[in-house]
């Protein structure tokens, strides 16, 4: 199998490499001879979508740029080669990489995409890999293929170890789940094989414990008492044997009634301790639901009607983990989806009190060119803030090419 996933891949490395587009060697505009006749300004003019950029251009492309956008044609041109990029993969995996991968290796289940080359991650990373140039892309796709073979292969060691990790959970919880318990079950197994005179004391040592867990010896106090009395009164000749013991039988029966009875009671008390556990862990699975499912809807509501949420949403985060543990602390206990949300609405407010004892004070903005109460249609406030100043700018600018 490796060796038809490495052939394979390298043909269809082949392909990939083939169908890569080519640069172009002209450029993206034609150039158009100078017409002979030097004096009809017309002749000499290129055409309009030729020219250079008019000053409305430039001054869009200013603009996107002082706002942290990317110009237009710099948009296009990314998309333009991304969609090279994903056309490129498209014919590499018609072409021979679809028939190297028909299934995905590392993910058995029906979920999971068919096709190698139709993995999110492959399309993403194939995608920047392409954008840098064909010989990263190449590598990359090489790269993939190989992290695609040791993913199958570790699946394939993890499913095959299964049964061995499953025989050696059960002689785990066989000796109580004991790590020297399931140490000296290990060494009884080698030693009873490889050394048996070794393996004796440690056999009598598991025979007199099974003896007593059975309760085919006696253990009370009571009851050891009477069968030593049993003995020394048959010594002294005052008690018969054979009616010794018969009643040692009979103690020996009660004994291991009281065994019997214990082990049940034991394991009575571990199952009611295990669904015990099992409840807690359900009802603090439902109490995360419910708290994750409260703080989604909390912040949804926050981003769509507070715009002052987002930029403090990295403090008012830290904030509510701060609250949110010491009212745990409190009431020893997890906290409610209402109890949350009164949190995290504690916690935005105590963020934008401090931020807001930070910012400055914004200062009376004062009418200029009238002296009046500001009502002239030529009247313009000084700009208190860059952000104010670069807005006036803009109008300024739209103005001027509206006209």
């Amino acid at each position: 199998m490796d060796d038809e996933i490495i052939d394979e891949s390298a043909a269809a490395t082949s392909a990939a490499t083939e169908t890569a587009p080519a640069p172009s060697a002209q450029g993206d505009t034609e150039v158009t001879p100078a017409s002979t006749n030097t004096g009809d300004p017309a002749a000499t003019t290129p055409p309009a979508s030729e020219s250079a950029p008019s000053e409305l251009e430039e001054f869009k492309a200013e603009v996107a740029r002082a706002v942290g956008q990317t110009p237009a044609k710099t948009q296009e041109s990314e998309a333009t080669t991304t969609e090279t990029a994903a056309k490129t993969d498209e014919q590499s995996a018609e072409k021979g990489e679809g028939e190297e991968t028909k299934t995905d290796l590392s993910q058995p289940d029906n979920k999971s995409p068919e096709k190698l080359t139709d993995r999110p991650e492959w399309q993403a990373i194939t995608k920047i890999a392409d954008k840098v140039g064909k010989e990263e892309g190449k590598a990359a796709r090489s790269m993939l293929r190989e992290l695609y073979k040791r993913e199958y292969d570790l699946g394939q060691q993890l499913t095959n170890a299964k049964p061995a990790v499953e025989v050696v959970q059960e002689m785990f919880q066989a000796v109580g789940g004991n790590q020297q318990g399931f140490a000296n079950m290990r060494h009884l197994i080698k030693s009873f094989d490889a050394d048996p005179a070794n393996a004796v004391p440690m056999l009598k040592t598991l025979l007199a414990d099974a003896e007593k867990r059975a309760g085919l010896v006696l253990q009370s106090p009571e009851l050891l008492t009477e069968a030593q009395q049993l003995d020394k009164a048959v010594e002294d000749g005052v008690l018969d044997r054979t009616a010794a013991d018969k009643r040692k039988r009979e103690l020996l029966e009660l004994e291991q009634a009281r065994t019997g009875q214990r082990r049940t009671q034991q394991q009575t008390e571990a199952q009611r301790q295990l669904a015990q556990r099992s409840q807690g862990e359900a009802r603090a699975k439902a109490a995360v639901a419910e708290i994750e499912t409260a703080a989604n809807a909390w912040e949804k509501e926050k981003l769509a009607n507070d715009p002052d949420y987002l930029p403090l949403k990295n403090l008012h985060t830290s904030r509510t983990f701060q609250l949110a543990e010491a009212e745990v602390q409190k009431l020893g206990r997890m906290l409610t989806g209402a109890e949350a949300r009164k949190v995290a609405d504690k916690a935005l407010a105590e963020v934008k009190a401090e931020v807001g004892q930070l910012l400055p004070r914004k200062a009376a903005r004062q009418a200029i060119n009238g002296g009046g109460n500001g009502s002239s249609g030529t009247t313009r406030q000084t700009p208190m803030t860059e952000l104010d100043e670069f807005r006036q700018e803009v109008e300024a600018a739209q103005k001027r090419h509206t006209r």
